[in-house]
């Protein structure tokens, strides 16, 4: 992987309605990355994530949120859903690599991410840089709303198609686990990981009430946006 967005197709157009976006893909595993820092992600055909794929909102996908505890500044890393402005941001794809960067009072974020071939999973990599001379602390957050079904039959039934998402912590390898409750004994589901890698401490959050609350939406998450300690 690359360190930065050099040597690589830059995505422009990054105001326009529907933001650019790349398709990374091993055959079987497939994610779509907007230069806005939405998209989704599918597995032999099971959509891992919701995606309504409306190209005003442009609010699904999996989102990386950064904030200073120290002085309460809060911004997604992608200009969606929280990103807002930024003093600089690029958003560029190099073959196999989907690179999202920018940089906001002299902190430097960058998001590359990519699908290692017949691994069945996906890579998201966040690098931060500090240009000033003083330390700063940064609590780094990522948030999917996690779907497990096909596409088509959560789009139709969204609030009965989680009533059968069942998540689990294992917090030894810093990691949750989501499945589908089976309706008959004959069904079988696979197990969606979503796994931190790095120093640090870890908090994690499982219930969209208390990480988002209710009736808001994903660019002003109650958690995330206030420094409220994860449950």
């Amino acid at each position: 992987m690359q360190d930065d967005c050099s040597s690589a197709l830059f995505l422009d157009r990054l105001d326009a309605q529907v933001a650019p976006s790349r398709i990374l893909s091993d055959g079987r595993y497939t994610v779509l990355v907007t230069a806005a820092g939405t998209g989704f992600s599918i597995w032999d055909g099971l959509a891992l994530n919701a995606w309504s794929g409306d190209r005003i909102e442009d609010s699904d996908g999996f989102f990386v949120y950064l904030r200073e505890p120290d002085h309460g500044k809060f911004r997604s890393l992608g200009l969606r859903p929280a990103g807002g402005s930024a003093d600089r941001y690029v958003a560029s794809w190099s073959p196999g690599v989907f690179c999202l960067e920018r940089e906001d009072d002299g902190l430097k974020a960058v998001l590359e991410v990519f699908v290692p071939p017949g691994e069945n999973a996906e890579i998201r990599r966040v690098s931060l840089t500090n240009f000033h001379d003083r330390p700063r602390r940064v609590e780094v957050t990522t948030c999917i709303e996690p779907v497990l079904n096909e596409r088509l039959a959560h789009r139709a039934h969204p609030v009965f198609s989680k009533l059968f998402l069942r998540t689990e912590i294992v917090r030894e390898s810093r990691a949750i686990l989501a499945a589908r409750r089976p309706r008959a004994n004959v069904e079988k589901h696979p197990w969606a990981i979503h796994a931190l890698l790095g120093e640090g401490t870890a908090e994690y959050e499982t219930d969209r009430e208390r990480f988002i609350g209710r009736a808001r939406p994903p660019g002003t998450p109650r958690a995330p946006a206030t420094g409220e300690p994860l449950s």
